[in-house]
């Protein structure tokens, strides 16, 4: 029963750490999309008279950022996900609806101190702090985030490789081969723990089918 229990729940964190990072990459997806489309919009007459970039204030950014980090962990959804709840037919997503309108209300004559850095328009966007064309940057933003997700991976196994490494005394071939080659205790017990880990790391990164899980 504790082997069924601990297999449940392995496969459940799997598959959570699976789902974010899906979300992220839908994430990253949608802001290139949006980001090449809205460079082609731009270009052509319909875009004159959108808005083309928002003023950069520090200090209302990182306290209106922060307020709505913690209003989403705390209601458990953001606007677009009340409203999509409200309109699925969940009506309890009212009260966070009205909350929302509320809370736009009881600020809309707060000012923070600050100053604006940037003003808004192109002048407050990367392409023009640049001084490069929109769809230019746009291309790059593209090619950046398809093989960031790569490289966050390759630094993020660098940096524990480091540590690792460090902190046991040698990497994978000071302690599996020379050191085994040597018959130390210490590399016996780091090549063990590097094959558990292994194994951990691959587990809770990699998605587990329903059927598996079920059928543990």
């Amino acid at each position: 029963m504790l082997e069924l229990t601990s297999q449940v729940a392995a496969g459940r964190i799997a598959d959570a750490w699976h789902r974010r990072f899906l979300l992220f990459r839908g994430w990253a997806l949608a802001v290139v999309l949006g980001a090449v489309g809205l460079a082609v919009v731009f270009a052509t007459p319909l875009g004159q008279s959108l808005n083309t970039g928002l003023p950069f204030r520090p200090v209302a950014n990182v306290v209106g950022g922060l307020l709505i980090g913690w209003g989403m962990a705390i209601a458990q959804s953001c606007v677009s996900g009340l409203l999509y709840k409200f309109g699925a037919g969940m009506a309890g997503a009212v009260v966070g609806i009205l909350g929302w309108i509320g809370g736009e209300i009881a600020v809309r004559q707060v000012r923070l101190p600050g100053p604006t850095v940037l003003p808004g328009g192109d002048d407050g966007t990367i392409p023009g702090l640049l001084g490069l064309p929109r769809p230019l940057v746009a291309v790059l933003v593209a090619a950046i985030v398809a093989g960031a997700l790569w490289r966050l991976r390759l630094l993020v196994g660098g940096f524990l490789l480091g540590a690792g490494g460090w902190i046991a005394g040698g990497c994978n071939l000071g302690h599996g081969l020379s050191g085994m080659a040597q018959l130390n205790v210490s590399s016996i017990v780091v090549v063990i723990c590097m094959a558990l880990g292994v194994g951990h790391a691959r587990a809770m990164t990699r998605p587990v089918s329903r059927t598996q899980t079920s059928a543990g």
